[in-house]
């Protein structure tokens, strides 16, 4: 996630992304490297309004047909979204979470 402040990109991240993103890597070099990459990253902390805002979003977006894959997803967004932060990622659910709520993306 990313802060834009005077033409400056500031990058947070969540605790879940700990999760989401070392979990899939496989080798231990990369994913010791990756690990302090993101030690190394400002956090921000969900609230109890974020997981209600969460589960909000996730019961708006399947009346309106859309399925989000995974529960940590509308977190994410949720967070994003009470803190005006835009996103920046890699997982097509976030792109449908946007065109259904206030998420804002960033291309890179």
């Amino acid at each position: 996630m990313f802060r834009y402040k005077r033409r400056k990109a500031v990058a947070f991240q969540i605790h879940i992304i700990y999760n989401k993103v070392l979990q899939g890597i496989r080798e231990d070099a990369r994913y010791a490297a990756i690990k302090q990459a993101l030690l190394r990253v400002e956090q921000i902390s969900a609230r109890r309004t974020t997981y209600l805002y969460a589960a909000d979003l996730y019961r708006s977006l399947r009346r309106k047909g859309v399925t989000i894959r995974n529960t940590p997803d509308c977190i994410i967004a949720a967070l994003c979204i009470e803190n005006e932060i835009p996103l920046l990622h890699h997982d097509r659910d976030f792109d449908h979470i946007a065109r259904h709520s206030k998420l804002e993306i960033i291309t890179p």
